[in-house]
């Protein structure tokens, strides 16, 4: 991070709003998942620097059809809500809390707004998220529990152990990538240093955290996601702002690689028990045997899977509603699956809670970003290495969403902010601008 000052903090923010929605914007991308007051201040701040800033704000908003798609969404899950309001008491309690946490998911405007395409302050907002997830993880931290942890033990550190692999292995993926722009300027050799120490021990505690979450599913993607990126990354010229030392890059790669041989030599028979513990079950499913399929970590996703398939094609266009949780008000015979919270399948929750109605909605919001994206990669406008890796952040997203449900939990919907934000913020600026320049002619 290149932070000297309060001017290159705020990187070009002029007017007192643009300083208000920047430092709101910092707040947030520190305190995401360091502290969730945080992380409300930082939205609120955001928010109200929105607000202030409303003629540039309006004029984009009633220009820009992801606007449309989130109201109509937005309205489309009130009104579910209202309408399912007596069908199922049980889970009526957290009706509107549950619909609230479906609209915020989409608040990553906010992010995109002020993160105004520049590239500093996106690596800024990166490189305090990712300080903060660590400062989060060490908060909140069960300490006596440190010496099973360095054993094999498993914790998902105050989260639980996928949401944590998750955000984790996309930290893993994004420190390895975006590394040159993270060390920043080695003209400044003091600061050089000290950035590339504390990226050093940011990816470490990362990957430690990762391989603690024993999330199977989360290393084999990033197993595969990682190395794909960096090949994609290093095929296309990627320009920075710095020229490094090319025996600097070598020495600090010939650094992780030897500290990562020994983080995994060292963790190295937790790895292979984990891998190796469900070969029986993965038998069972290969026979299609399914009623003997024990309810095992990948067992129970079969037969969650299978009963939320059921109970989405009793309700296939509308769904039962956005609070309703299947496993808990929608069993009957399957006693032994109220134990679950959810379905653990992220497509499964959004059909059966908002229907296919709902879920073309959802899904029609994420191609409008992601086309978003691509455009502004094309139009050589998002740099490669960004791309890359906000494209390898995706897919590992899309992947892990088979295997768990996290969307209505504060942790997924920050993250969902931040980084939809991020992929975001180069098309608002440049569709921001282009309508500016219409107006002067």
């Amino acid at each position: 991070m290149q932070i000297e000052n309060l001017r290159e903090w705020v990187n070009g923010a002029h007017s007192g709003t643009d300083r208000l929605g920047v430092l709101g914007l910092y707040v947030f991308a520190l305190f995401a998942w360091l502290g969730s007051a945080g992380a409300y201040l930082g939205l609120s701040l955001m928010l109200m620097a929105f607000v202030l800033d409303w003629r540039n704000a309006w004029t984009v908003i009633k220009h820009d059809r992801f606007f449309v798609i989130f109201l109509i969404f937005v309205l489309y899950v009130y009104v579910r809500v209202v309408f399912t309001l007596d069908e199922i008491p049980q889970t009526t309690g957290g009706r509107w809390e549950d619909a609230n946490a479906w609209a915020t998911l989409w608040l990553f405007p906010l992010v995109a707004w002020w993160a105004q395409g520049s590239i500093k302050r996106i690596i800024n907002i990166l490189g305090l998220a990712w300080i903060g997830l660590v400062l989060g993880v060490l908060r909140k931290a069960d300490w006596s529990q440190w010496q099973a942890l360095l054993e094999g033990g498993r914790s998902g550190f105050g989260m639980t152990p996928l949401g944590t692999a998750l955000l984790s292995g996309v930290a893993v993926m994004g420190l390895a990538l975006l590394a040159p722009r993270l060390w920043g300027d080695p003209q400044n050799r003091a600061a050089f240093i000290m950035r590339t120490m504390l990226w050093l021990t940011v990816l470490f505690a990362c990957l430690f955290v990762l391989i603690v979450t024993q999330s199977r599913a989360v290393w084999a993607l990033v197993a595969v996601v990682l190395p794909l990126t960096m090949l994609l990354r290093v095929q296309g010229s990627v320009v920075t702002e710095y020229i490094h030392d090319h025996r600097v890059t070598a020495g600090v790669s010939l650094l992780v690689v030897v500290l990562m041989v020994g983080v995994f030599a060292h963790y190295a028979e937790p790895i292979k028990k984990r891998l190796f513990s469900e070969q029986k079950t993965i038998e069972i499913i290969l026979a299609r045997d399914w009623d003997s399929v024990p309810l095992t970590s990948i067992g129970a996703r079969v037969h969650l899977n299978r009963f939320g398939w059921q109970r989405w094609l009793e309700r296939p266009w509308f769904g039962w509603g956005p609070s309703v949780s299947a496993t808990r008000g929608l069993t009957q015979n399957e006693r032994s699956l109220k134990r679950f919270v959810d379905l653990h399948n992220s497509y499964l929750e959004v059909l059966v809670r908002l229907g296919l109605a709902g879920a073309l909605l959802f899904g029609l919001a994420v191609i409008w970003v992601l086309r978003a994206m691509w455009l502004t990669y094309r139009k050589k406008i998002m740099p490669r290495d960004l791309f890359v890796f906000f494209s390898g952040a995706f897919m590992i997203t899309a992947a892990w969403a088979l295997i768990d449900f996290r969307m209505i939990h504060m942790d997924f919907r920050l993250y969902t902010i931040l980084f939809g934000g991020l992929m975001y913020t180069f098309y608002i600026t440049d569709f921001r601008e282009r309508l500016a320049h219409e107006r002067r002619e």
